[in-house]
């Protein structure tokens, strides 16, 4: 019982790590894919606020998305275990 309590939470410690490291991951590749277009936007006077809005809205798009996508899947999933075991239960 411990072990496996231990066991699940390595496993979701190095899930979490994974995470972070992906996520800073992209987050870097989308600063550096639009590092001039920062630039020249910052030489003509934009301020750090209406820099970061656009990368915080497609930031929060990107997680809708994939929550909704998610949700659907373990909806679908859920759906299909359903079926799958209401023949076994009822005989």
């Amino acid at each position: 019982m411990i072990f496996t309590r231990i066991f699940l939470l390595a496993i979701g410690a190095l899930l979490s790590l994974g995470l972070i490291l992906i996520i800073s991951n992209t987050i870097k590749l989308s600063y550096y894919s639009r590092q001039e277009e920062i630039e020249l936007m910052l030489l003509i006077g934009a301020t750090y606020r209406f820099i970061k809005v656009p990368f915080l809205f497609e930031g929060m798009i990107q997680g809708l998305v994939g929550a909704i996508l998610a949700l659907g899947l373990v909806k679908s999933v859920h759906w299909y275990m359903q079926l799958q075991f209401q023949g076994s239960l009822e005989s």
